[in-house]
């Protein structure tokens, strides 16, 4: 079951009507296994070294079975997590620079999926990897010249993926590709999905512009059956500012949180608002911390994980906790760049968070943990 979808694509509007669409970002749960003794963030895995920054996508099936693509200068992996420890998965030459970085979605440690090519995609059946054709429609590019792709992978027989972001100067393409385990179709969606959240398969969140007006942002629900449109929150905007909504979080039908990032005339960020849905109406949550920005995931025990950024000049990185109605801080890592993409693990109080790594002069991917 996915647990974490992020792909960053943003859109600014000025003045306090404006909009941002930001991060894919993971699904939530009520419900989770007893929490044990958890020991606080730390580093787990280092990669590299690396001549630049790394980037990664992350997806998280249970406790024992989570997966990651890492692409950077001179270092492209995939990495396995077995419950005890992050082992590197070979990947054929001819098949490696489709996969490294790409977007990746498991259902179980012989169900896994990338998607980093229009055409194609490379599934690994728990012993080898292999191409696997599709419609060039399913996977396409959108006007910044990416492929960007949210997968939501179920079963075998039962994948989705989300091509993100305005393809076309006109008539945008408004729809997610749908695997049934023998063939492709086309899902219509209510707007242009430019970040999903996905939370089971009668339960996905995702937001994007109207195709008709990309200045109209819509937010779209699926029940299994069809898309719902439920209204967008509202941030409070000092006249001349801009919002950016970074964050899409899904905690069940009638449970999502939104992040607002405000930013002054200048575009300097001013601070984050917490934006709740009870299946009714959109409540600011305060943030007790002062917080220009922040990536959000789900506890597993109705809260929600932050990798949030300070004030300026020094937008100095914390991980956040809300718990209860109550805000707790932690501190990252020493040396650690915190990216953005949160991944709480299935069944457990437990997250993933990835980063950069800075160690004697060299640049390093990083893998950090929170709890058991």
């Amino acid at each position: 079951m996915p647990s974490t979808r992020f792909v960053r694509r943003a859109l600014t509007l000025a003045g306090a009507a404006g909009l941002v669409l930001g991060a894919a970002l993971p699904a939530a749960s009520a419900t989770a296994a007893p929490a044990a003794a958890t020991p606080g963030w730390r580093l787990v895995q280092k990669l590299g070294p690396s001549e630049s920054d790394w980037t990664t996508s992350f997806d998280a099936v249970s406790a024992t079975d989570a997966w990651s693509t890492w692409s950077a200068a001179g270092n492209k992996d995939v990495e396995h997590w077995n419950g005890r420890s992050w082992q590197r998965l070979p990947v054929p030459a001819s098949l490696i620079s489709r996969v490294a970085g790409a977007p990746i979605g498991a259902s179980s440690a012989s169900d896994v999926w990338t998607f980093g090519a229009v055409g194609s995609v490379v599934r690994y059946n728990g012993s080898k990897w292999q191409a696997q054709a599709i419609p060039k429609w399913a996977v396409h590019f959108n006007l910044s010249g990416d492929t960007e792709v949210t997968p939501a992978v179920f079963s075998p027989a039962n994948v989705w993926a989300f091509s993100l972001g305005w393809d076309k100067p006109t008539d945008p393409d408004h729809y997610a590709a749908h695997y049934n385990g023998r063939s492709w179709s086309k899902a219509e969606l209510p707007a242009v999905p430019y970040t999903v959240s996905v939370v089971s398969p009668t339960d996905i969140w995702a937001m994007g512009p109207s195709p008709r007006n990309i200045a109209k942002w819509m937010l779209m629900h699926w029940n299994g059956k069809t898309w719902s449109t439920p209204p967008m929150p509202k941030a409070t905007v000092p006249k001349g500012d801009s919002a950016q909504f970074s964050g899409l979080l899904g905690s069940g039908a009638a449970n999502a949180w939104m992040v607002a990032s405000i930013s002054t005339s200048s575009l300097v960020p001013a601070k984050a608002e917490l934006l709740h849905w009870n299946g009714k109406s959109w409540t600011n949550v305060a943030i007790k911390y002062p917080t220009t920005s922040m990536d959000i995931a789900s506890d597993g025990d109705g809260g929600l994980w932050a990798a949030a950024w300070g004030t300026g000049p020094k937008y100095a990185e914390h991980f956040y906790h809300l718990s209860g109605g109550r805000w707790s801080q932690y501190a990252v890592p020493d040396g650690v760049d915190v990216q953005p993409g949160l991944t709480w693990i299935p069944g457990t109080r437990s997250v993933w968070a990835t980063g950069d790594l800075i160690d004697k002069n060299a640049v390093y991917g990083a893998t950090l943990k929170y709890g058991a």
